[in-house]
């Protein structure tokens, strides 16, 4: 929450209403296209223009995901998250995937988002609870893969495919 965020001194925290970042969008697209060239061109224009302006704290166009060495921390997981023709984000068909600033919050009449590069939203706990299940609490890094494997061993299924990812993270060690 950014008003947490502030609190712990972050003073840039800040929630955005994603209405306002639309419009932001649009307009940093429509100077990015009306210059023409190639769709890399526009990427890149896109891409400095939505940075200069504040509207995101960075930018990554696609080709910097795919080619060379990445600019920052970020722009690796952006990069390990990426995959050419499946774009997730909203200027994704443009060739651009966006990142805002640590602590910001984009919210909209629908809700938030979630799922930053940032740490507080990487490392989340995960709680299994119900009928059979015993109390414990576990350090242990986890990992979205281990899930399916755990589910499976707490329905009983014994049997798991060879090639499966993940390992079973129940009970807490």
């Amino acid at each position: 929450m950014p008003e947490y965020a502030q609190e712990q001194g972050n003073t840039s925290a800040r929630r955005i209403n994603a209405r306002e970042k639309a419009r932001d969008r649009s307009s940093a697209l429509q100077a990015a296209v009306a210059e023409g060239g190639v769709s890399e061109d526009i990427a890149e224009r896109l891409a400095r223009q939505l940075e200069a302006e504040g509207t995101v704290a960075k930018a990554y166009t696609h080709q910097e995901l795919t080619l060379g060495e990445p600019v920052d921390s970020f722009a690796i997981l952006f990069r390990n998250s990426h995959y050419p023709g499946r774009g997730h984000g909203a200027l994704s068909r443009y060739g651009v995937e966006t990142r805002y600033g640590e602590g910001e919050l984009l919210y909209s009449a629908n809700g938030t988002s979630h799922g930053t590069p940032y740490w507080y939203d990487r490392h989340v706990p995960v709680i299994f609870f119900g009928k059979g299940i015993d109390a414990g609490v576990s350090d242990a890094p986890a990992y979205t893969i281990d899930i399916a494997p755990t589910l499976a061993h707490l329905a009983g299924i014994a049997t798991m495919p060879d090639d499966l990812d993940g390992r079973v993270i129940y009970p807490a060690r």
